[in-house]
């Protein structure tokens, strides 16, 4: 599921709600200002993203490039973090 906003002066809200990366969404949210993104699954953990249709840190990142978005806001994580938010600077810009 997914979501784009178009506003005035070109501001782009993009959301993607609990799925796998979508390659729609990509194209419709080309130069979002803002992708709000769900990672559920920590990156070792893509099998059960897959099988729960949830994306990994990994997957949302890469969701973000491929849009060219400007700012992104990864959301959802899976207690299996443990309060712990993902190192990202392992996925440099």
């Amino acid at each position: 599921y997914g979501l784009v906003l178009s506003f005035n002066k070109g501001f782009k809200l993009v959301y993607s709600g609990d799925t796998r990366p979508c390659n729609d969404l990509v194209t419709a949210g080309q130069g979002a200002t803002l992708l709000l993104h769900e990672a559920t699954h920590a990156d070792e953990m893509r099998d059960k993203a897959v099988a729960d249709r949830h994306c990994t840190v990994e997957e949302a990142v890469g969701v973000a490039r491929r849009m060219q978005a400007s700012y992104t806001v990864l959301t959802h994580f899976s207690s299996r973090f443990e309060k712990q938010t993902p190192d990202l600077s392992v996925y440099p810009p």
